[in-house]
């Protein structure tokens, strides 16, 4: 089958760039959906196909290749075998409609979709025009598991707020850098889960020869043995003995050094993680330094960029070449209500009570400097703490100085 990409990008602040050109998992998400429609045997064209049905897809709209198959399934068999709503004549397409309550709740509130769970991905008819417009609507469960979600000290817990899910069938729209998070959050979780489906699912000798050669692996029943075999590693990697690195996958050349830890990481090409530092659940572009002892959290971090130890480093989004100085600090979680985020020059909701920060490209945020949660940098932007509250020469008497 053949697709078509229709351009629905818009800029997302503060980057200034399409949202097709920002990262999922290490590359441009148009690169992403290429990749992913080939994993289900679909090809990207540049023009419709003559005769034949076919796949559109808006720029903007992240989608997991198990929900894309099960997509065309079900509308291709809808459009061969029916006439919908009474019409007198089948119709020109089925667009994808998503119901699910808790991830609807996790991923629409910053969303532009023109009614709940309705995205740009739709299956037309042969020789119909491309687009979404007016098409019915083909809904879906997809196939996803509430993520129980361990008991929090009251300080931190917000309830009704912070929801989870787990599987491997989803979409979402990069309509904020808040999503571009999000999303990237969300396809690790999705890849990880497909991994575990490698060992739980299929033909039982393929998956009893899975397990027998990660035990061989492990040479333990330890889960942390395991975890730490379950690692995907390029060419020319050095890892220190003490550090700990587990179900990770490292591009060409990384380091990372004495004592560091990487879980559930994507660490692009060239990148150098100090002693100490922490990175979790996040990823990273090429070329990324994540410095002595910094810890990186559920982050977006572009390829350049240089993170020093900071308070709060987690649920960002952080620009090419940008810089974070040692002592800085990024608050990620409001005690009240929601996140508030700045859409189209207003603050509003995030639907998130844990998030982070958004650098732009070549930002650099000078040592000492609080962010507040849900705020933006602009490309180029430093920000530094004001000269009175800097010491800068002895001036007191008596052996004191007032700052």
């Amino acid at each position: 089958m053949k697709a078509i990409v229709l351009d629905t990008s818009r800029s997302i602040a503060p980057f200034g760039e399409l949202a097709c050109a920002l990262p999922v998992l290490g590359v441009p998400l148009r690169v992403l959906q290429r990749r992913m429609l080939a994993e289900i045997g679909v090809e990207v064209v540049e023009a419709p196909p003559r005769g034949e049905a076919f796949l559109c897809l808006g720029s903007r709209c992240w989608f997991t290749p198990p929900l894309a198959a099960r997509f065309l399934r079900e509308a291709s068999a809808r459009l061969a075998g029916t006439r919908l709503m009474g019409q007198d004549r089948e119709a020109v397409g089925l667009r994808l409609c998503l119901r699910h309550a808790a991830f609807q709740r996790l991923t629409e509130p910053l969303q532009r979709l023109p009614a709940p769970g309705v995205h740009e991905l739709a299956l037309l008819q042969p020789d119909a025009p491309p687009g979404f417009d007016g098409l019915p609507l083909l809904e879906m469960t997809p196939d996803l598991a509430d993520l129980a979600v361990p008991d929090l000290h009251p300080g931190v817990s917000t309830e009704g707020i912070d929801t989870m899910v787990q599987g491997d069938e989803m979409a979402c729209q990069v309509d904020h850098w808040a999503l571009l998070q999000q999303v990237n959050v969300l396809a690790m979780a999705a890849w990880g889960h497909q991994q575990r489906r490698r060992y739980t699912e299929g033909p039982l000798l393929p998956r009893l020869l899975r397990w027998l050669w990660l035990l061989l692996r492990a040479r333990s029943l330890n889960p942390f043995r395991i975890a730490a075999t379950l690692v995907h590693r390029g060419s020319g990697c050095v890892i220190h003995p003490t550090a700990t690195v587990e179900a990770s996958v490292l591009g060409r050349g990384v380091v990372i050094g004495p004592n560091a830890v990487v879980r559930g990481a994507m660490i692009g090409d060239g990148c150098r993680i100090d002693q100490q530092a922490g990175v979790a659940f996040s990823v990273l572009g090429k070329d990324v330094q994540v410095t002595h002892g910094a810890e990186v959290n559920l982050c977006v971090v572009m390829d350049g960029a240089m993170l020093s130890r900071a308070a709060g480093m987690q649920a960002s989004v952080i620009g090419r070449g940008a810089f974070v100085a040692q002592s800085a600090i990024l608050m990620d979680r409001c005690f009240s209500g929601q996140v508030p985020v700045l859409v189209d020059g207003e603050r509003v909701p995030s639907g998130r009570a844990f998030l982070g920060v958004a650098l732009g490209h070549g930002a650099r945020v000078g040592a000492g400097v609080v962010m507040g949660y849900g705020t933006e940098l602009p490309n180029g932007a430093s920000l530094v703490l004001k000269r009175e509250r800097v010491y800068r020469g002895w001036e007191g008497e008596g052996g004191v100085e007032s700052q």
